[in-house]
């Protein structure tokens, strides 16, 4: 009955605030295909207030609206020093938004919120009697205070009081919710989705649901995963993989292969964009390492893109490890369609590599041939506050010489430290002859959160060995 009341006042509302009034009270419903428009739009504007704008912390970043219920992004262009008035256009009045300042580095700098007199913090509103125009805003502590602030209408969806660990028990019932874990972070921008502390990726972990049983990415809903999810659509994400840049353990520096991907319904797109912080966007190159990189997506089998028109746009880039700024970097998806509108969605970048060699790594053998039939791998990780079990380890052996690969072998990983690979050496034809040398990469990847992605991933390279072993 509400959802039939709510059709009946958008087909009766006159244009202008009469709209805006009726509309806003009933909940925006899930887009079915990107192509959908909604008529009821607003124009949105405000302007930053800095007492120290030729320092202004969040120049060069760019305010947001995010739909709590489509995660649709609707942004302003980017803050200038001396220009941090705003302008966002075709917003829906029917929305429930979270109002997100992102800084320069592109990292969640604050939110409008209101703390209600239960003493819980409100971030989702509608923009209710303001019209759109949020006026003066001002950033302190983390949150924004608009002069506007009594006209929007705060709502008890998604309020918290304090970060508390996700303690649902695992189910096949799927409830939506933006912010799972009641922590003020919507999941789409959250990398500890379910609030227990592990931040592996912007994805309930391998290992989750308070620890009473044991529940993989592999047995949960997609809908579960749904910090990357567009409702009705797809859903936007980006792996990476840190690669070292030599084969010789004792150098540790890397670069960071970035692939995202942004599943769409059929629609006609004419372009997808993607944008982050200038000087991330400067410094990327192709995964070639060398070719500027032109922040475009595709859905033409060219540039990674493996199917020409499925609806999956890809674009894969590279960076240099030490171009990484901020562990909680968002990274946004523009889309145009052929008909000029324009869509947007984000993610998490993850620049600050979660799974990693320990520092001393290199002192110590990260794999060995312990006899003609056994290959043993150790590692250390850090920053992994959990379990990596459910990961995959592969080790390919390759000769020290020429870098000519022998075989790969691989196994999920169950105890997270070491692994042992039995060789077949009638497959393998390793030599005893001293004179050959070989060596073994290590890649660790975290379960992909989604059907048909790889996850995330890190490798690492091996001393010189001799087999079978002295």
């Amino acid at each position: 009955m509400k959802t039939s009341f709510c059709r009946w006042l958008t087909l009766v509302a006159t244009s202008g605030v009469s709209a805006l009034l009726l509309t806003s009270s009933c909940g925006r419903q899930p887009i079915q295909t990107i192509d959908d428009t909604n008529t009821d739009t607003v124009t949105v504007t405000g302007a930053f207030a800095d007492w120290t704008p030729a320092t202004s912390s969040f120049a060069g970043g760019v305010f947001l609206l995010l739909d709590s219920s489509t995660n649709e992004v609707f942004k302003s262009d980017e803050i200038k020093v001396d220009k941090t008035n705003f302008k966002i256009e075709n917003v829906p009045v029917s929305g429930k938004y979270y109002g997100v300042l992102l800084d320069g580095s592109f990292e969640p700098k604050a939110y409008l919120q209101k703390t209600a007199s239960d003493g819980k913090i409100q971030r989702i509103f509608k923009l209710g009697n303001s019209g759109g125009q949020l006026g003066t805003i001002v950033v302190r502590d983390g949150k924004l205070e608009s002069s506007q602030h009594s006209d929007l209408d705060f709502q008890t969806l998604g309020s918290y009081k304090e970060l508390k660990k996700f303690e649902s028990e695992y189910s096949t019932n799927f409830t939506a919710n933006p912010d799972i874990d009641s922590d003020g972070v919507p999941n789409v921008l959250d990398t500890d989705v379910d609030g227990d502390g592990e931040t592996l990726s912007n994805s309930l972990d391998a290992l989750t649901y308070n620890g009473k049983v044991d529940v993989f990415d592999s047995t949960i809903p997609w809908q579960y995963n749904y910090g990357y999810g567009i409702p009705k659509q797809g859903y936007f994400k980006c792996d990476h993989l840190r690669t070292p840049k030599s084969k010789d353990p004792a150098i540790l520096s890397a670069n960071l292969k970035f692939q995202c991907n942004l599943k769409l319904s059929p629609a006609p797109v004419e372009k997808v964009e993607l944008s982050s912080t200038t000087f991330f966007k400067d410094a990327a190159k192709l995964w070639d390492g060398a070719t500027a990189y032109d922040w475009l997506m595709h859905d033409d089998a060219s540039a990674g893109d493996l199917f020409s028109g499925d609806g999956i746009w890809t674009s894969q880039f590279s960076l240099d490890e030490s171009v990484n700024a901020s562990k909680n970097q968002m990274i946004i998806a523009s889309v145009t369609l052929k008909t000029g509108t324009k869509k947007a969605y984000i993610t998490s970048l993850e620049p600050t590599l979660k799974l990693k060699p320990a520092s001393d790594q290199s002192s110590k053998p990260i794999a060995k041939f312990t006899d003609k039939t056994k290959l043993d791998v150790n590692f250390q990780l850090e920053n992994l506050a959990g379990p990596v079990k459910g990961f995959q380890i592969s080790a390919t052996i390759f000769e020290d010489s020429n870098d000519k690969e022998i075989k790969t072998l691989s196994q999920t990983l169950t105890d997270g430290t070491t692994a042992s690979f039995t060789i077949d050496n009638t497959l393998l034809n390793l030599t005893e002859n001293a004179a050959d040398k070989y060596r073994v990469k290590i890649r660790i990847q975290a379960p992909s959160a989604l059907p048909g992605l790889l996850g995330s991933a890190f490798e690492l390279y091996s001393g010189t060995l001799t087999y079978p072993a002295p």
